[in-house]
């Protein structure tokens, strides 16, 4: 299997690993925009509630292990490094590493599905801005084309999906429905892309595999 990048990076969200860095995190995602106070609180006892860490660190970690994996079993044992835009490891300290590597271009993968301006476009614009602030101006970051539809996604999420099903005992089942939920973004944001409709095809999907 040919591959033409060096690299691959894994561009996620982030998320917090203890209690004392709840606040310091959703100082981070919110970088100055005004919100109210209690909802600020409110959010931040959601992580307390968890035990103040989130899953997501790690599970993408477990990702990057696993994605390392298949690729040497396929012959194209480049490194998979992730980067986190609101907490450890950040963009820029994951791409300045890249960059001492010798990496010259880098297979970038944001990890959400669905495009809009807070789940696409600002993902691009901190690894511009990380890019930048490492000096690393070297290196060429492509990214894949939309994959919402892709048929490994689905058949994933299919998947899971059946075994979530098989679970349930007959008349469980029987009375069972499935809702697909997905991470609300005001109506404005919702308006200027094609989040909603991605959503649904991508629901549509999944349906139809099942």
């Amino acid at each position: 299997m040919n591959w033409s990048y060096d690299a691959v990076l894994l561009i996620g969200f982030g998320g917090p690993t203890r209690a004392e860095e709840v606040r310091p995190f959703l100082n981070n995602v919110l970088r100055g925009r005004p919100v109210a106070r209690d909802r600020y609180e409110e959010v931040a006892h959601h992580y307390e509630v968890m035990g103040g860490s989130s899953p997501y660190n790690q599970q993408t970690e477990n990702q990057a292990v696993a994605l390392r994996a298949l690729l040497k079993s396929r012959n194209a044992a480049v490194p998979v490094y992730v980067g986190m835009r609101n907490w450890a490891p950040h963009l820029a300290t994951t791409i300045a590493e890249i960059a001492r590597s010798g990496a010259r271009r880098v297979f970038g993968f944001v990890l959400a599905p669905h495009r809009c301006e807070a789940s696409w476009d600002r993902y691009i614009a901190s690894v511009n801005h990380a890019l930048q602030k490492s000096g690393a101006t070297h290196l060429k970051i492509d990214y894949p084309a939309l994959w919402n539809n892709h048929p490994l996604f689905i058949e994933a999420w299919a998947e899971r999906l059946k075994a979530s099903v098989a679970r349930l005992d007959d008349v469980e089942r029987s009375n069972a429905e499935i809702v697909f939920t997905a991470h609300s973004i005001p109506i404005a944001m919702a308006k200027a892309s094609a989040y909603v409709e991605q959503l649904r095809d991508s629901s549509k999907m999944v349906a139809r595999a099942l």
